[in-house]
């Protein structure tokens, strides 16, 4: 089993988890559109803590065609429906979950030292 830090990987199999400070993870939630919130709500773990701080994580894993348990045909948000207006700039035809959350991480990556991000492949 190999430990990388970042998002690129050549094995059979990959896991990976980013954890923030619930402090970060509000900074960040609050300048987003309602739709957006609501899809990070969902893929978003809360009630952890670690070190004596409130924290929030997202796991994921990827096989090896690189199909996401989180954004995967069966995933977390594949029946995800919002009642509210949706942002103009957001593709219903597309529903680009991936993007909304790599958006969400590089803007949680604003305060490095509250960012904890690890990938393992299997």
């Amino acid at each position: 089993m190999k430990t990388r830090q970042g998002f690129v990987s050549n094995s059979s199999s990959s896991s990976f988890i980013i954890i923030t400070t619930k402090e970060n993870h509000e900074r960040v939630l609050k300048d987003l559109h309602p739709f957006y919130q609501e899809i990070i709500k969902i893929l978003i773990e809360e009630g952890a803590s670690f070190l004596g701080k409130d924290v929030i994580y997202i796991m994921d894993m990827l096989d090896s065609i690189g199909e996401s348990s989180l954004f995967g045909d069966y995933g977390s948000l594949s029946e995800f429906e919002y009642k509210g207006k949706k942002p103009e700039d957001w593709d219903e035809d597309e529903r680009d979950f991936c993007s909304v959350h790599d958006d969400y991480v590089e803007k949680l990556k604003e305060k490095p030292e509250e960012v904890f991000t690890a990938q393992v492949d299997l």
